[in-house]
């Protein structure tokens, strides 16, 4: 909550239960009329992203908002996995999406190696973590962005549709 400007209030009660009041920031562009979503502002595309999550429900909501623009959608819960997808897809992988906290390879690890093995390969690395945003200069190199969680699936498609493109 504090990462995203907003907070919590709390009140409770023996015997009476608990409230809990949550308070978020007012978000940029107008809201959609009620029961009508709002439509994304940018182009998908058709091309291959590998998304890297060891949390299988972040994992599905990534995997349903690329496709939905889409694209095609390859998954690995782990570095390791990921590698392997990258070396048996050859080049055709346009852009890894990764996670950078996971177990066994971190998401700058895995970052490095695609790019040692896959030069072209575009890397966008995400993460939840305040303190991965501010640490971000030591690995957002050489074709390496990031987007901090959580975001909207226009900040996703926007992002990648950026990089892809050759904007970044």
């Amino acid at each position: 909550m504090k990462q995203s400007g907003g907070y919590i209030r709390v009140i409770s009660a023996p015997g009476q239960g608990s409230t809990f009041e949550v308070f978020l920031p007012v978000a940029d562009g107008a809201a959609s009329p009620a029961g009508q979503p709002q439509r994304p502002q940018t182009s998908g595309g058709s091309e291959t992203v590998l998304g890297v999550e060891d949390d299988d429900g972040i994992r599905a909501v990534i995997k349903r908002i690329l496709e939905r623009a889409g694209h095609r959608v390859l998954e690995a819960t782990n570095g390791a996995e990921a590698l392997r997808i990258c070396d048996a897809s050859g080049d055709s992988v346009d852009l890894v999406l990764s996670d950078i906290a996971m177990p066994e390879m971190q998401g700058p690890d895995l970052a490095r190696r695609i790019r040692e093995l896959h030069p072209r390969m575009a890397m966008l690395l995400m993460s939840g973590y305040a303190e991965s945003a501010s640490q971000q200069e030591g690995f957002l190199t050489d074709g390496v962005e990031f987007l901090g969680k959580p975001f909207s699936p226009d900040a996703l498609t926007r992002k990648i549709r950026h990089i892809l493109d050759g904007a970044a």
